[in-house]
């Protein structure tokens, strides 16, 4: 069962990012630099945390939820 989790998380990552405005962008940049794109993602969100002299990636997102609308589900 715990590895039907790990594929389905995996395969909604992967629909999350590739049905992204951004992602063909992005995979076209990380192909320039010959690398993944998932380590241009991460070089990506490095400089982001710096430039926002934040201290940790997570700290990026800390009011992300107040963006997002609140979804009812009744």
């Amino acid at each position: 069962m715990a590895e039907g989790g790990q594929s389905a998380t995996g395969s909604l990552l992967h629909h999350v990012m590739t049905s992204h405005a951004a992602y063909s962008k992005a995979k076209e940049e990380a192909e320039k630099k010959d690398i993944t794109v998932f380590e241009y993602l991460n070089k990506h969100l490095e400089t982001m945390r710096e430039e926002a002299k934040s201290p940790t990636l997570s700290h990026l997102t800390r009011y992300f939820h107040r963006m997002i609308p609140s979804i009812r589900l009744t």
